[in-house]
C-alpha cells in the first residue's frame, strides 16, 4: 500500500534537526542527550534520546526507556509514562505517543488532542506498530480504528465519521496554484464510496473496489471496468492524464484485497489483480512489450504485456540482468542462478552469483571461480 500513503509522522523522529528557539539538542554520546544554548549546556545529559524543541516542548526518553515532554527549563510537562513519543515536523506542537496497546496525540502542553482510546493494533506510523489501519495527514484528517472498524477525525479530535467503516483511505494533492484537492475513500459492506471532508457520502459514485491513488486520480473497479475519478474536477474521467495534462501510455500497480495486478492509463486491466506480488523487470516506451515478474505463494514467474506466461511461476527469484537489455532475465532456484532469454532457458541452475557485465554478457561466479556468460549462452572462465 504498499504503497500505501502521506502520513503526518513521515517526518517525525527523535533527533530531527529543525528547531525554533535558541536552545538546541546536543549529545555527549549517542545515548546521552542534553540541551545547549550557544554551545553551553543548560539541561544536563541525562536523557537517552531527545528531540529538538518544537514550540515550548521537547520529547525525551529516560534511562528506563520511558518518554515524556519537558520544557526549556528541563521541567517535566508530562510524567515519564509513554513507551514512545515523537514530535511532528508538519505540526510542531503535536506529539504522537504509544502507551501500552494504545496510541494518541498530545500537544506541547501535554493535553490530549485525541481521546486516549485508539487501538494500536490498527495503527501504523513511524513506531512500526503491527496492523493494517493507518494514521493519515490529509489537510488535518486522521484515521483510527477500534475493534476492526475505522473512523476519520480532524486534528482536534472531532469525529468526521463514526467507527462504522471496514476501511478508509485518504489522499490529497497539491497543485501549481497551491490548491488542495482531497479525497476520502470509505469501504463498507463490500462497497466503496467517496466521502467529503465533512463526512457526507457521495452516493453518485459507488464501486466494487478501490485500487489506489494515481497522481490526481483515484482508481476504482466497477465490475470488470476500471474507472478514474479526478480529485481536482470531482468527476469521472475516461483517461488518466499525466501531471502536464497529456495522455501517457503508462501502467499502474493496482491492489485489491491484498492481491496485485496492473492497469493502464485508458482503463484496461492488463495483468489480472490476482497476484501476491508483482515486480517490474523492463517497461519500455511501448508498454505492450513490457515484461513483469509475478508471485504467488512465494514463487515467481514472468508474464508479458499481453498477459502471456513467459516463465512458469516456480522459482524463488527473478529479475533483469542488465537495465535496458529487455529480454535477458536471471532466475533463482535452490540458491542457484540460471539465465533466460524471455521464456527460453540458456543455462543450467548452477551459478552462485550473476549480474550485469555489459550489454552483451553477465558476470558469473561458482565458488571462487569467476567468468562471463554471453547472452547467446556461451561461457568464458577466467
Amino acid at each position: 500500500m504498499k504503497n500505501i500513503l502521506a502520513a503526518i509522522l513521515l517526518y517525525c523522529s527523535f533527533g530531527t534537526a529543525a528547531q525554533t528557539g535558541t536552545i538546541e539538542r546536543c549529545e555527549l554520546s549517542y545515548d546521552s542527550v542534553g540541551y545547549c544554548i550557544d554551545g553551553k549546556i543548560v539541561i544536563d545529559y541525562i536523557y537517552q534520546q531527545g528531540s529538538e524543541f518544537y514550540g515550548d516542548a521537547a520529547a525525551v526518553m529516560n534511562r528506563r526507556h520511558k518518554c515524556a515532554l519537558i520544557n526549556k527549563e528541563g521541567k517535566e510537562i508530562t510524567a515519564f509514562i509513554y513507551d514512545e513519543l515523537v514530535s511532528c515536523y508538519y505540526f510542531p506542537t503535536y506529539f504522537a505517543y504509544k502507551l501500552g496497546n494504545y496510541v494518541g496525540l498530545i500537544d506541547d502542553k501535554g493535553k490530549e488532542v485525541f481521546p486516549f482510546k485508539y487501538d494500536s493494533k490498527y495503527f501504523q506510523w513511524d513506531f512500526q506498530v503491527d496492523g493494517g489501519a493507518a494514521y493519515y495527514d490529509s489537510s488535518n484528517i486522521f484515521v483510527f480504528a477500534q475493534n476492526g472498524r475505522y473512523a476519520a477525525l480532524n486534528c482536534f479530535g472531532k469525529p468526521i465519521t463514526d467507527f462504522i467503516y471496514d476501511h478508509i483511505d485518504v489522499n490529497y494533492m497539491w497543485y501549481v496554484d497551491k490548491k488542495v484537492a482531497e479525497v476520502i475513500v470509505v469501504k463498507k459492506n463490500g462497497k466503496v464510496k467517496l466521502m467529503h471532508t465533512n463526512g457526507k457520502i457521495e452516493d453518485k459514485y459507488q464501486y466494487d473496489a478501490f485500487l489506489g491513488f494515481w497522481g490526481h486520480d483515484c482508481v476504482f473497479r466497477k465490475g470488470k471496468k476500471i474507472k478514474f475519478f479526478n480529485a481536482e474536477t470531482w468527476r469521472i474521467v475516461k483517461t488518466h492524464l499525466d501531471e502536464d495534462g497529456f495522455i501517457t501510455a503508462r501502467i499502474f500497480e493496482a491492489e485489491e484485497n491484498g492481491k496485485k495486478g496492473l492497469v493502464d492509463s485508458i482503463g484496461r486491466i492488463i495483468i489480472p489483480i490476482i497476484y501476491d506480488g508483482i515486480q517490474s523487470i523492463q517497461i519500455p516506451k511501448d508498454i505492450s512489450k513490457f515484461i513483469i515478474a509475478v508471485q504467488n505463494n512465494n514463487k515467481w514467474g514472468v508474464r508479458s504485456g499481453e498477459d502471456k506466461e513467459l516463465i512458469s511461476m516456480l522459482y524463488d527469484e527473478v529479475s533483469s540482468i542488465c537495465f535496458g537489455v529487455q529480454n535477458m532475465i536471471k532466475v533463482k532456484q535452490n540458491e542457484k542462478w540460471a539465465m533466460f532469454d524471455m521464456g527460453t532457458k540458456l543455462s543450467e541452475f548452477k551459478y552462485d552469483n550473476m549480474g550485469c557485465q555489459s550489454d552483451k554478457s553477465a558476470y558469473i561466479e561458482i565458488g571462487d571461480k569467476k567468468g562471463e556468460l554471453f547472452f547467446d549462452g556461451k561461457e568464458v572462465w577466467k
